[in-house]
């Protein structure tokens, strides 16, 4: 996610450096008064802020619950998160498999 905002970031800058006549307020008008936009901001705040903010304080709490040592619970953590990546590499292969059985209708989402 921090990559997302990077890449806005990068972005903003090489258009900066583009245009001669930079107008931030101007830029930035037509996008944060656009109320789809602003949803899309406001959510993608959200997931960061619940995942990151989480797994601040989940090894901690995982370390005084089960007594483990932090290591221990640093590998269940990394555990969880290779299980995120591989389980979402299977959704979408499992919707396409959907797909091309069942016609167009989708139950997860569009893997085109």
């Amino acid at each position: 996610m921090g990559l997302m905002f990077l890449g806005g970031a990068t972005a903003t800058a090489i258009g900066g450096a583009v245009d001669d006549k930079l107008n931030f307020i101007k830029a930035y008008k037509e996008p944060l008064t656009n109320p789809r936009f602003m949803r899309l901001v406001i959510t993608i705040f959200f997931v960061g802020f619940s995942v990151f903010g989480s797994f601040t304080y989940s090894g901690k709490l995982l370390q005084e619950i089960t007594g483990y040592n932090l290591m221990i619970v640093g590998l269940v953590l990394s555990l969880f998160g290779i299980g995120t990546v591989v389980g979402g590499a299977v959704g979408t292969t499992f919707n396409g498999m959907i797909m091309e059985n069942y016609g167009t209708s989708q139950f997860f989402y569009n893997t085109s």
